[in-house]
């Protein structure tokens, strides 16, 4: 695969070269297209050599100085898990696995740390129990990202019982063939 890659990008253009490089770029965790060749090269090493135990240090210092104001301003923040949930280039992932989750939840406890449940993000990780989680953190969940694959898709049990209360905000970019039935679901969950 690697050797058909290289004779792949071996016959692109210089302008093919670099719009590959933009969107390899773009598609990195805060690679919003801020960045360049070097740039990138630069912030990657940064969060590397911070660590994954650092970098969780400091989403929980982020969280508590934010989260009692969010309270006051009576405002649910959720937070979405790491997208993709595995390193990518030695990249630390703080928010991939319920055991993540519990320790932002253990380490700044109120309803307004909550989570944005996204299937495609933490469905992709064989360990993660989505059922699961939502029953364990269920009143934490604040958004919901759904899919029409995987273990909590837009036509499960799981949905169609109404496990969550009902005013819990749905987004649905993560399905690509939309049926009538799923149209007429999420309007009445309150996605768009």
């Amino acid at each position: 695969m690697l050797a058909k890659a290289k004779l792949r990008f071996d016959a692109m253009t210089d302008l093919e070269k670099d719009l590959l490089e933009q969107n390899i770029i773009a598609g990195l965790p805060g690679g919003e297209g801020s960045y360049d060749r070097q740039g990138i090269l630069s912030a990657i090493t940064e969060f590397i050599q911070l660590g994954t135990e650092k970098f969780r240090e400091n989403l929980i210092e982020f969280l508590r100085e934010i989260i009692p104001v969010a309270e006051e301003a009576g405002v649910d923040m959720c937070i979405h898990p790491d997208d993709p949930p595995f390193s990518l280039f030695g990249l630390p992932r703080v928010v991939s696995t319920a055991d993540d989750v519990r320790t932002l939840f253990d380490a700044v406890p109120s309803t307004a740390n909550g989570l944005t449940l996204c299937a495609g993000s933490f469905g992709v990780r064989a360990d993660n129990n989505l059922v699961g989680m939502v029953k364990e953190f269920g009143n934490k969940i604040h958004f919901i990202r759904i899919s029409n694959r995987g273990p909590i898709h837009i036509n499960s049990p799981f949905f169609r019982k109404r496990t969550f209360r009902l005013t819990l905000p749905v987004r649905r970019d993560h399905i690509h063939r939309i049926t009538p039935v799923d149209q007429s679901f999420c309007k009445f969950k309150g996605s768009s």
